[in-house]
Parts: structure tokens; C-alpha cells; sequence
């Protein structure tokens, strides 16, 4: 068993209540997300500092010990073990909101009012430069 495999399974049991806790809820996160959505973000939260803590424990003494280029791979594995147990960990703290809007509905409020204080100075300056024309009898 490599290291990051043995801080893995350390962290699950010496935080077992919590985890089993949040188990649930992502269990239950997968089934309706729009139900569960903040209960899942503030069990997550919970668990998330508790897996930032053991990440830090395990890539700290190979930081200390001149191996940093090795640092963000271990990190890495040590990640994908969180995931392969919690599939959807990376979405705690994503806030889902609906929108009955299309992307260009959303811009469109944006860009007039861009476009009506420029419409009225390129107005100004046609009424400048205008040459009165000349009838010639």
C-alpha cells in the first residue's frame, strides 16, 4: 500500500462520523441535486477541510525534503482517491441557479447600455461635421 493509500484510509477512519455522514448526503445529492444542494455544500465544506488537512500532511514532509517537483502528483493521487470514493466532491460549493434566459437575452441589457451614450455622441458628431448643401439655380 503506497503512502498516499495509507493517509487515505487514516483520514476515513479516524473521521468516520463525518464521513459516513456526508455519504449520505451525496448519496442522496446524486438522486435530486436542487433538494439536497445545501446540505451537500455544508456537510462538504466539513469534509473538505478535513481532506485539505490530510493533504497537507501527507505532500508537506516531501516539500520539506527537496522532492516539490514530486509534490502535485502525489496531491493529485491522493485526489482522485477522494473522487473515486465521492464522485461528486468536486461540486460542493457550486451554487446552481435557473435561468429562463438564453446567453444573449442575459448580454443584450448589457450592450444597450453601451450602445445608447454612444449612439447619441456619434449623433453629435454627424450634426458637427455636417456640410450644408448648396443649391445651385
Amino acid at each position: 500500500m503506497t503512502m498516499y493509500q495509507k493517509i487515505f484510509q487514516e483520514m476515513l477512519n479516524k473521521n468516520r462520523e463525518a464521513f459516513k455522514s456526508f455519504e449520505e448526503i451525496h448519496a442522496q445529492y446524486a438522486l435530486d441535486p436542487e433538494m439536497w444542494q445545501e446540505q451537500f455544500n455544508q456537510e462538504g465544506e466539513k469534509v473538505l477541510e478535513i481532506i485539505r488537512d490530510y493533504e497537507d500532511r501527507l505532500c508537506s514532509p516531501s516539500q520539506g525534503a527537496g522532492f516539490a517537483s514530486f509534490t502535485p502528483k502525489l496531491a493529485d493521487k491522493f485526489r482522485q482517491s477522494v473522487r473515486d470514493h465521492f464522485p461528486l466532491i468536486d461540486r460542493v460549493g457550486v451554487i446552481k441557479t435557473v435561468t429562463s434566459q438564453t446567453p444573449q437575452e442575459k448580454l443584450e441589457p448589457k450592450f444597450n447600455k453601451i450602445k445608447q451614450p454612444v449612439q447619441k455622441k456619434v449623433t453629435e458628431i454627424q450634426e458637427k461635421f455636417t456640410i450644408k448643401k448648396i443649391k445651385f439655380s
